[in-house]
């Protein structure tokens, strides 16, 4: 009854590996070990320290981090690297996740990241099949990702079927689901489809929830 066809939304991630650090810019050829290097009161400093010796980060990867935060007191740090070992991961994990994401360090720890990881894995997520989401997008940890859950549990999806549309699509838990989501829901069910039809249908095909209505929904009709 529906001609729907799926979009992918190729994603780029730039990193750019440059420092200044006492007056010196880091690169490659002259990096020291981060103990040879002067030990300060210099945040960059003590934000590439904890990088490279809390969470296995190289120096290079530390010093392009270093970039985006800054650590002034490493207790919520430690309590988000704690949280990622509680729930299995391991410190290439922990390196990978990072390194991708660096501002999951200072993310809301007792709000907003703690809750995420025990609401993902009351969906059912392993810690393999966790980590392979979270490497996608790892911004979804930041998200208000209990409001997303509860919206599509309240049109009938299963918790199977919410783990499987954040596994294939975990941007969406960034998107406004009452402006954006539920329009479609309601003009499938204008079609006489049920919930539990539309649940499968979208956690199927996903990217469906993401095209217009009115210019790629309905012409297919």
């Amino acid at each position: 009854m529906l001609r729907l066809i799926c979009i992918k939304l190729p994603q780029e991630l730039k990193h750019r590996a440059s420092s200044l650090t006492h007056g010196h810019f880091f690169s490659t050829s002259s990096v020291k070990p981060i103990a040879e290097l002067p030990n300060s009161k210099n945040p960059q400093f003590v934000t590439v320290s904890f990088l490279q010796n809390s969470c296995g980060l190289s120096l290079e990867s530390a010093i392009s981090a270093s970039e985006k935060l800054n650590i002034e007191n490493p207790k919520n740090p430690n309590s988000v690297l704690d949280l990622f070992r509680t729930h299995g991961l391991t410190q290439t994990h922990i390196r990978n996740l990072i390194s991708s994401r660096p501002l999951l360090l200072l993310a809301d720890f007792e709000n907003t990241l703690k809750p995420n990881m025990e609401l993902f894995k009351s969906l059912g997520f392993s810690c393999p099949s966790l980590v392979k989401m979270l490497c996608k997008d790892p911004r979804v940890l930041e998200s208000d990702a209990y409001t997303l859950v509860e919206f599509f549990r309240a049109h009938g999806f299963s918790d199977e079927q919410i783990s499987t549309l954040t596994m294939k699509r975990p941007p969406f838990y960034f998107y406004d689901a009452q402006k954006i989501f539920k329009p479609k829901l309601d003009f499938f069910k204008s079609l006489g489809l049920s919930d539990l039809e539309i649940a499968k249908l979208l956690s199927a095909r996903p990217a469906i929830l993401t095209r217009s209505l009115e210019k790629q929904i309905i012409p297919c009709v």
